[in-house]
């Protein structure tokens, strides 16, 4: 513990962004003794359809006992999309009445994404 802290504090997560969610701290109190630390683990889940892109979370540790006595760290969610979608060429020219033109596109799943 930092600077010998000896007591209990108790994890949440505040103002959790909109579309992502701290579902459980397990174990959501820890006791400290100097010198000693302690490990949880944060559940977190995202809303179907969230918005691409990166969103802070925070986890504060607040004394049980003083509340003025609290650390915050922050983690960064990254919702990626469950698939993507790749052409080639991604640029083509044809002209006005032309012949039909043909792409090659691949179609793959991310982060272990499978759906109907």
């Amino acid at each position: 513990s930092s600077l010998n802290y000896t007591g209990t504090a108790n994890l949440s997560c505040p103002d959790s962004p909109q579309g992502v969610t701290c579902s459980a701290i397990t174990p959501s109190q820890i006791t400290l003794t100097a010198g000693a630390t302690s490990s949880v683990t944060v559940g977190i889940s995202v809303e179907t359809n969230q918005e691409v892109g990166s969103y802070p979370l925070k986890i504060r540790a607040e004394d049980t006992t003083d509340n003025t006595l609290a650390h915050i760290s922050t983690i960064s969610v990254e919702v990626v999309p469950a698939f993507d979608v790749a052409c080639t060429p991604n640029l083509l020219s044809t002209r006005e009445g032309g012949p039909e033109e043909v792409v090659s596109c691949t179609v793959s799943s991310n982060e272990g994404f499978s759906g109907p």
